[in-house]
Parts: C-alpha cells; sequence; structure tokens
C-alpha cells in the first residue's frame, strides 16, 4: 500500500502546473510515507520492491530537476529523508547521473 500511496503522490507532484501553491502541500503530505519508503517498499520482495523504490526516487530526482528553484519545497520533506538511509543514496546517485545524460542528450538534439 505504502509502494501505491508514495506513487499516486508521485504522479500528482510531476502532473501539476508550474508554478503550483499546492506542490508544497503535496510534499508535506508525502513526508510520512518517505518513512515507509524501505521497510515497507524496498525490502518487500514480493512485490518487487528495490525497482518501486528506484522509479519513485527517479520520479523525485526528474521533478526537482525540472522545478530548478520549486525543487526547494520538495528538499525538507523529501530529499533529506531519502539521503538518510544508506540503501538509497546509490539510487540516488544513479538517478541523479541518468537525469543529467538525458538532458545533456536532449540539449545536443
Amino acid at each position: 500500500m505504502s509502494a501505491d500511496i508514495i506513487s499516486a503522490f508521485c504522479y500528482i507532484l510531476a502532473n501539476i502546473p508550474l508554478p503550483d501553491p499546492n506542490g508544497y502541500k503535496i510534499a508535506t503530505i508525502i513526508d510520512p510515507w518517505i518513512d515507509n519508503l524501505y521497510e515497507h517498499v524496498f525490502l518487500n520482495s514480493d512485490v518487487n520492491g528495490p525497482e518501486i523504490a528506484q522509479n519513485i526516487i527517479s520520479v523525485m530526482v526528474k521533478q526537482t530537476a525540472d522545478r530548478g528553484t520549486a525543487s526547494i519545497m520538495i528538499h525538507p520533506h523529501i530529499w533529506r529523508k531519502l539521503l538518510l538511509n544508506d540503501a538509497f543514496v546509490g539510487i540516488i546517485i544513479e538517478e541523479v547521473v541518468k537525469e543529467v545524460l538525458n538532458k545533456e542528450l536532449s540539449e545536443e538534439s
């Protein structure tokens, strides 16, 4: 259930227009669910937890990159908690590198 809820919030966050004052509210609402991401999603092999957790982190990285200064709204509620979990640090680095490469490739086209 945690994976579904976090994925739904990621979808909403990805689809609200910029700038939107509700973005901060969404980040605040998702805050407690981020606490559950490791224990109830990442470690859950029944639902392919590591892959789902990586997809969620990927959305967060993309939204932070796309929103620029508006990403400050995401930082205190999401990034701090994700970065404090050793299991997510490698995933975050991988997703940030992917996002940078995708942006560079799209700019070259």
